[in-house]
């Protein structure tokens, strides 16, 4: 329920204690963060907007105090996977949710490397 939703936090806890250590509000009420990776470095949180949430894909360093507010990639994705082996991101665009569908290879810097026409409602990515 809307007036019973708060805002999402990214927390990070010490696994010695288990004490909070820091702790972060990431998203809007009501429009949380969705499918959330972190990098082969373990450095780098990606996550997509959901809802009325800016569309698009976030890119949050850990060692930053404020979530971004602006996407690192633009667009409405329905669902992305990382290749922690390549270092790459792909992107699920399902268009209108009738028609095909396009898969979007990205390097994890953002440089677009191909996309790719495949079914309708394009969601998940094994990673």
């Amino acid at each position: 329920f809307p007036s019973h939703d708060m805002k999402a936090k990214l927390v990070r806890i010490n696994p010695n204690n288990y004490s909070i250590e820091f702790e972060v509000e990431i998203g809007t009420v009501g429009n949380h963060p969705d499918k959330m990776k972190i990098n082969r470095d373990k450095n780098t949180l990606f996550y997509l907007g959901s809802y009325d949430m800016n569309s698009g894909l976030f890119k949050f360093n850990i060692t930053e105090t404020n979530a971004p507010t602006v996407p690192f990639i633009n667009g409405y994705f329905y669902g992305f996977g990382y290749d922690k082996v390549l270092d790459q991101l792909y992107l699920a665009d399902p268009k209108d949710f009738v028609q095909n569908g396009y898969m979007y290879k990205y390097q994890s810097n953002g440089v677009k490397l191909d996309s790719l026409s495949v079914g309708i409602i394009p969601n998940g990515i094994h990673d």
